[in-house]
C-alpha cells in the first residue's frame, strides 16, 4: 500500500462517524416507534403513512421544491444570464460592472469586521463598557 493512500483513512473516518452512521440511524429508526427511552420497536412503514396523509407535510413539501426550483434553478439561471451579458459588454464598461459586484460582495464582510473591531475596543467598545460596568476590568481598559 503507497503512503499516499494513508492519507484516506482520516478523512474516511470522519465521514463514516458523522454522515454514514448517522444516516443509516436514522434510517433505522424511521421504521420504528421510539420515545427515546424505551428500546425501538419495529413497526414498518406506518410512520410513513402517517407522514403521506398529513395535509401539513404535504404543503410542505410542495413548498420545498418551490424553494428548490427557484433558487436553484432560476437563480443559477440568472446569474449565468448577467455573467454572459457582462462578457459580452466592452471591456471598459464590463470591468466597471465586475467591480461594482465584487464590491457587493465584499462591503458586507468589511462592515462587519469594523463592527467587531468597535466592540472590542477597549476605549469605546460596548463590550468593555459591560465588563467595566460589572466590575469586571481584564480587557485592559484605558479609563
Amino acid at each position: 500500500m503507497k503512503v499516499t493512500k494513508l492519507f484516506l483513512i482520516p478523512p474516511l473516518v470522519f465521514v463514516s462517524i458523522f454522515i454514514i452512521y448517522p444516516v443509516a440511524e436514522m434510517i433505522y429508526l424511521s421504521f420504528t416507534t421510539w420515545t427515546g427511552f424505551t428500546p425501538p420497536r419495529f413497526i414498518g412503514l406506518r410512520n410513513y403513512d402517517f407522514l403521506l396523509k398529513d395535509p401539513i407535510f404535504n404543503v410542505a413539501l410542495i413548498n420545498n421544491f418551490v424553494w428548490v426550483i427557484v433558487f436553484l434553478v432560476v437563480n443559477n439561471f440568472l446569474g449565468l444570464m448577467l455573467a454572459g451579458a457582462i462578457d459580452i459588454l466592452g471591456r471598459r464598461t464590463g470591468m466597471f460592472f465586475r467591480t461594482a459586484i465584487y464590491i457587493s460582495v465584499l462591503l458586507p464582510n468589511a462592515v462587519i469586521s469594523l463592527l467587531f473591531v468597535a466592540l472590542y475596543d477597549p476605549n469605546i467598545g460596548l463590550i468593555d463598557s459591560f465588563f467595566n460596568t460589572i466590575g469586571l476590568t481584564a480587557l485592559g481598559s484605558t479609563q
